[in-house]
């Protein structure tokens, strides 16, 4: 189909102008808007031939594609690296979890233990302080007695 040029800003072949007619065999994206459908009986002038990447592009492409390559390979290191980081994580987590476990455990005996150490100390210390009571009691009773003989020899 022909079309003719309106604007040049666009990939046309180097040697085209405002007016030129083209014969392509579809619209490009990029020709919208750039060129109209050419008028009836005109004649192309340029033939329209897709760009084909120059080798420096071909080149651009190789290092865009090694350095991909690149970057996926680093973003696989980083993957593993922290899949490892989170496993040593995980691992310190249970570690820590039993070792809380074992003194959690051996706060319970301990307090189990002093529990028992203060019942046996309370029923000693009201044993005490009941003798001690009773001692005083006998000692008043003692006096009172000793007080009531002594008073009847007076």
């Amino acid at each position: 189909m022909l079309y003719q040029i309106k604007v040049l800003k666009a990939p046309w072949p180097e040697c085209a102008k405002v007016g030129d007619v083209i014969d392509m065999p579809f619209l490009p994206i990029w020709a919208e808007g750039k060129c109209s459908v050419a008028p009836d009986g005109a004649e192309a002038t340029l033939q329209y031939e897709p760009r084909k990447p120059a080798p420096a592009a071909a080149t651009a492409d190789a290092g865009a594609a090694a350095g991909m390559a690149s970057a996926q390979q680093y973003l696989d290191d980083m993957r593993t690296a922290h899949a490892r980081e989170v496993a040593e994580l995980h691992q310190t987590i249970a570690d820590g979890s039993q070792a809380l476990a074992e003194v959690t455990a051996e706060r319970d005996s301990l307090l189990e233990r002093l529990t028992a150490a203060d019942t046996d100390d309370g029923k000693a210390a009201a044993a005490l302080k009941l003798a001690e009571e009773q001692a005083v009691a006998e000692r008043a009773a003692a006096a009172e007695k000793a007080g009531a003989k002594g008073g009847k020899k007076a």
